[in-house]
């Protein structure tokens, strides 16, 4: 609804459990992480105890980052769908549940991957990382917007991406 925010965290990372969740329990705030099958249970990732645990809360969505962290830009319509057929096995043999969920590591698609996830309803929500606001009534759900906030983001920078007032080029100009 208007004026809301949805959280979102990109690939699983293992400090999730010790610096995110205490705070989103606490205030009961939902989020949603993205994770790589490939990066589970690797040194500074979630494991699947983690994510199941996670999951169990009612707080955290889990979606799926690609099966591998890699940009899709270049890829054609055959080699993303066999990351995405790894991606989906994973889901079901570890989670027990669909993919409804994707974000695109790096931001990086095309196209035709595009056109494919749609054809083939592979998610029902697809993320990127543009950094732009949307509107309900002109978005593309397989092309959602999000903004990226940074660990050297301030209280200042963190309202002007919220309030959709953010402008990397208008940034880079004005502080050049």
């Amino acid at each position: 609804k208007k004026g809301s925010i949805s959280i979102s965290f990109d690939d699983g990372k293992k400090n999730i459990i010790t610096n995110v969740f205490p705070i989103i329990q606490k205030y009961e705030i939902p989020i949603t992480i993205f994770i790589c099958p490939e990066l589970v249970g690797k040194k500074n990732y979630l494991n699947l105890e983690d994510i199941k645990f996670l999951k169990l809360s009612g707080l955290v969505e889990i979606g799926a980052h690609g099966y591998r962290h890699i940009p899709y830009k270049n890829q054609n319509n055959g080699e993303f769908l066999n990351e995405i057929s790894l991606m989906k096995k994973w889901f079901i043999n570890n989670l027990n549940e669909e993919i409804l969920y994707f974000s695109f590591p790096f931001g990086s698609f095309n196209k035709n991957i595009i056109k494919l996830i749609k054809k083939e309803k592979l998610f029902r929500y697809s993320f990127c990382s543009d950094f732009r606001t949307f509107k309900l009534n002109d978005l593309d759900y397989h092309i959602i917007p999000r903004i990226q906030i940074w660990e050297y983001d301030n209280l200042s920078s963190f309202n002007d991406k919220i309030k959709g007032n953010w402008n990397w080029a208008r940034k880079l100009i004005s502080y050049g």
